[in-house]
């Protein structure tokens, strides 16, 4: 894991594609709005040892630079890998061009991050950094394909909330006066829950030490997600999409409009020790449904394998299922072996 030298940080640059709309009065209120029940996942406020690969929002295409505007995007991205390694120990990476354009983000603006993160609460995320060519050098315009999602990548975002449960809230933070800035205090108490995207002025100028310093003006233009507070609490470890590497904050920056990521495994599939020809998933209790293929296993899961995704080994099932196996039976699926 790498942090970027004082020397390394490009002060020239102005960073971009982040727009703040006014915030539902009837939706937030302060410390949270979503009735997410906050569980401590982080005590020591530390996320390091859980980062994603590091991306960038930028990529060279035909030897020009081109920013495709999605530092939301990929903050909110960076949140949700992170949470995932954490809670269920291991990584997936999304895919931030399904993400861009189903959210609405547009080119040389960029998009509202609570609009962003309502769109992945309702439709998802996808799993696989190479779908719908987001592995390749695109231009701007090829990238964003005219703000249209093709329904078959709408459908493979929206097959994760089968076994996903994501949310939002915004993070303790001051007032509505003082802009709904997250002081120190407020950021070490959101590390606990969660990696906390917020917002920053995009033209960093260094301090004494070396660190990002607070702007002069009261202005935001980019979207990053603070990590880990520094030693001595000097400074702020922040996973910045415009950088392969960490960027040290001034333990003072005034960072704005503080966004938690919450992460639930909703489903989860069990396969009987001895018994691997038997997938179910369960939407509720007494409720089974089996997949009658490796085929649809794969469509089901974006091709991720039984462990990837949660499923259980058990010795019983996790609740009698005498008699169900006639809903199995009409639904006309056989009990193959599925692809581990």
């Amino acid at each position: 894991m790498r942090v970027l030298k004082p020397n390394e940080v490009n002060t020239q640059k102005m960073r971009s594609g982040l727009v703040i709309n006014k915030l539902p009065e009837t939706t937030y209120k302060l410390g949270g709005f979503s009735k997410i029940d906050r569980v401590v996942l982080c005590e020591n406020y530390d996320w390091r040892p859980y980062l994603p690969v590091f991306e960038l929002q930028r990529r060279m295409v035909n030897g020009i630079e081109i920013d495709y505007w999605d530092c939301v995007t990929f903050g909110g991205n960076n949140q949700i890998e992170i949470l995932n390694k954490k809670l269920y120990g291991y990584e997936i990476n999304l895919n931030e061009r399904i993400s861009a354009v189903g959210n609405g983000t547009k080119p040389r603006i960029g998009n509202d991050p609570i609009e962003a993160s309502e769109w992945e609460r309702k439709n998802g995320f996808s799993i696989g950094e190479q779908k719908w060519d987001n592995d390749k050098p695109l231009t701007e315009e090829e990238f964003y394909n005219n703000g249209v999602l093709p329904e078959e990548w709408r459908i493979d975002a929206k097959n994760t909330l089968n076994y996903y449960e994501t949310n939002y809230e915004v993070g303790a933070c001051g007032n509505k006066l003082s802009g709904y800035f997250s002081y120190p205090q407020n950021t070490l108490d959101n590390l606990k829950y969660s990696p906390m995207a917020c917002a920053v002025y995009g033209k960093y100028d260094l301090d004494s030490d070396g660190y990002v310093a607070s702007p002069y003006y009261n202005l935001t233009t980019h979207w990053v997600a603070v990590v880990a507070p520094g030693e001595n609490k000097k400074f702020w470890y922040v996973l910045d999409s415009e950088s392969l590497s960490l960027v040290k904050f001034n333990w003072n920056y005034p960072f704005k409009l503080p966004i938690l990521k919450y992460l639930k495994k909703k489903t989860m599939i069990y396969k009987k020790k001895g018994q691997a020809g038997i997938c179910l998933k369960t939407y509720g209790e007494n409720t089974l449904l089996a997949f009658p293929d490796t085929l649809t296993w794969k469509t089901y899961t974006n091709g991720l394998k039984f462990d990837e995704i949660g499923g259980q080994w058990v010795d019983e099932w996790p609740y009698p299922i005498v008699g169900h196996f006639a809903v199995i039976k009409e639904l006309g699926a056989e009990l193959p072996i599925i692809e581990d």
